[in-house]
């Protein structure tokens, strides 16, 4: 299993380009990736989970992969969370 944490710090929070970035890459992966925020549990696949989320700026969520291709598969959620978020 790989973990990242991070703070988002983009003043938009968790708007819907990234949420919609991060589950396209969820949804075609053979990896679970769930993320946490405020104690919920989020399917990144699901762009909708994501916005509802309603993170802010300076809210910490954490993504985690779980699967054969989760080394890959992070690498590309964390290049759009961190250009984007």
């Amino acid at each position: 299993m790989k973990i990242y944490d991070f703070t988002i710090k983009s003043p938009r929070g968790l708007h819907a380009q990234p949420c919609a970035a991060l589950a396209a890459i969820a949804s075609k992966c053979s990896s679970t990736v769930i993320m946490e925020h405020n104690g919920q549990i989020i399917d990144v696949a699901d762009p909708i989970q994501l916005m509802t989320s309603s993170a802010v700026c300076g809210d910490r969520i954490i993504i985690k992969v779980s699967g054969d291709d989760e080394e890959d598969i992070m690498k590309k959620l964390k290049e759009i969370i961190e250009l984007q978020l």
